[in-house]
């Protein structure tokens, strides 16, 4: 769900889909950028004119540059089915659904997640519904997720399909990674 900009229209379909950026300072310092609206496919957009409001406020702002740039995991030589299908054969126990997958959330970055793996039980415990331990392994040490609600609604998400990751699932999810996270840290330390 995302909030849209009420243009004050009578009608409910022109209600505009755009972004709108509002910044707020204190005599020039400290400013709050607020923004309204975007859609998803424009994101990136909006993103650059952020940074384009936010300059004055902060030096060493470069110009814009992601426009041609790849994406972290965007390097894979063709479309997502053929990256799949190039996964299956690097890795061939996955199953047809797990490379589609992998290569669609995860791109180039599946060979991250996947490593030297050489059998599906390499992957670990299987949390429901091919959401593997090496997956949430991945979206923990690469992708900032703590919680299981981080894992299985927003980054993945799994959780949208709650007939097959039920709640005794969704609770493994959480103790692996209060675990996970705990040794990680007490490494770290």
């Amino acid at each position: 769900m995302r909030p849209l900009c009420d243009d004050e229209s009578d009608s409910p379909q022109a209600i505009t889909r755009d972004y709108t950026l509002d910044i707020h300072d204190e005599n020039g310092k400290a400013p709050l950028l607020s923004v309204f609206g975007g859609k998803l496919t424009t994101y990136r957009k909006l993103a650059e004119h952020a940074l384009e409001k936010l300059t004055p406020y902060y030096q060493g702002i470069g110009p814009a540059w992601t426009k041609e740039s790849v994406l972290p995991g965007g390097a894979i030589e063709g479309d997502r089915d053929d990256y799949a299908a190039r996964l299956r054969r690097r890795y061939p126990f996955l199953t047809e659904s797990l490379a589609r997958h992998y290569a669609r959330t995860y791109g180039s970055n599946s060979e991250l997640l996947l490593g030297n793996a050489g059998a599906i039980s390499d992957l670990g415990e299987d949390f429901g519904h091919e959401f593997y331990e090496a997956e949430l392994k991945y979206l923990v040490d690469h992708e900032w997720v703590r919680r299981a609600d981080d894992a299985l609604w927003r980054r993945t998400k799994q959780g949208m399909w709650r007939f097959v990751v039920n709640a005794d699932q969704q609770s493994r999810v959480s103790q692996w990674l209060m675990e996970y996270t705990q040794q990680r840290l007490s490494l770290a330390s």
